[in-house]
């Protein structure tokens, strides 16, 4: 999932420059922004990444983190493969650094020709996917040496994310593209937002996709007939004002969200998540306590513990039910 925040802007600096033009240095827009948490253990220890390129390694109850990585470039995204002991950061002008997720060492880069903001392991942890502006998909295997393969999907793309085993590819972009990945065709396009899709998730199980747009909603299409199941937008602003929360009727813009059982946690431009029952679309509570707009949510392998970062450079844990 990425900074919905600097999408648009560094969509334009891309096909402006071609990523080949000075570094242009958005971490001085907020360099203490969080960009993504990826969890490394089953709850409560976590990676953070920053947009000034800061990885910190924080564990719940801590007040103090500990500096993991520093990578002299902004980074959009992260994946920890546990089988491999890699963990992938996606930036803006380095292509993909892989580290080692114990040490912080740097191991390789993988050198891509634009910037690729979103990536994606299967479920096996042998393919790592990484989703380009330029409508490439580029796919790096993880037991031949990091040997790359590609799709080109047509259109910008910002996000992926696999589902089926591992063998289909879901692509967001100005449409969620479905691909077979071993045969590295489309099985189908998706069109419920307007614009450009900054997110997807994907649950095969319960043959649900989430993705969304800069409409401030979520759609979520049932995947067993491609139809549309809902729409989601968070329906007021919380804000609080002389230590009371009020009540504010307008909906901003969501940043984030996942799909978790039977059960789907948004969150938004307006500090709050969400937790939605996926059967029926209704808003089962919302969570609430950060000062600054989400950047990025995460589940714990166990699934019963979320983890949220802030673009003020906050950490939150949640239990789930």
């Amino acid at each position: 999932m990425k900074p919905w925040v600097l999408c648009i802007a560094l969509l334009g600096v891309f096909f402006l420059s071609g990523c080949k033009e000075k570094k242009q240095h958005l971490t001085r827009i907020n360099p203490v922004a969080y960009t993504d948490v990826q969890y490394i253990a089953s709850r409560d220890t976590v990676l953070t990444a920053t947009l000034d390129g800061r990885i910190f390694l924080e564990n719940k109850g801590k007040q103090k983190r500990k500096l993991f990585a520093q990578i002299d470039d902004e980074i959009y995204d992260l994946a920890y493969s546990k089988v491999n002991g890699y963990l992938f950061a996606a930036t803006f002008q380095s292509g993909v650094v892989v580290l080692n997720a114990h040490t912080g060492k740097l191991i390789t880069r993988l050198k891509t020709p634009y910037w690729c903001p979103g990536l994606a392991l299967n479920d096996d942890e042998t393919t790592l996917a990484g989703a380009c502006v330029n409508g490439t998909v580029f796919l790096w295997d993880l037991t031949h040496n990091f040997e790359r393969s590609a799709l080109s999907t047509g259109s910008p793309a910002f996000a992926v994310q696999f589902y089926h085993g591992g063998s289909n590819l879901a692509v967001a972009g100005y449409t969620v593209s479905l691909w077979d990945v071993g045969q590295k065709t489309p099985l189908k396009t998706l069109n419920f937002h307007r614009g450009i899709i900054k997110s997807i998730d994907v649950r095969w199980k319960n043959r649900l996709l989430v993705s969304s747009s800069y409409d401030k909603t979520a759609t979520v299409v049932d995947l067993n007939d491609f139809s549309l199941k809902h729409r989601l937008s968070h329906p007021n602003f919380p804000p609080t004002a002389r230590g009371r929360e009020v009540e504010i009727p307008i909906h901003l813009a969501l940043t984030a969200f996942k799909i978790v059982g039977n059960q789907i946690i948004t969150a938004g431009a307006d500090r709050t998540l969400r937790v939605w029952d996926a059967d029926t679309g209704r808003l089962v509570k919302t969570l609430s306590g950060h000062r600054a707009s989400i950047a990025n949510v995460a589940i714990s392998p166990n699934g019963k513990q979320l983890a949220s970062v802030s673009l003020k450079g906050e950490l939150r844990f949640w239990p789930l039910d």
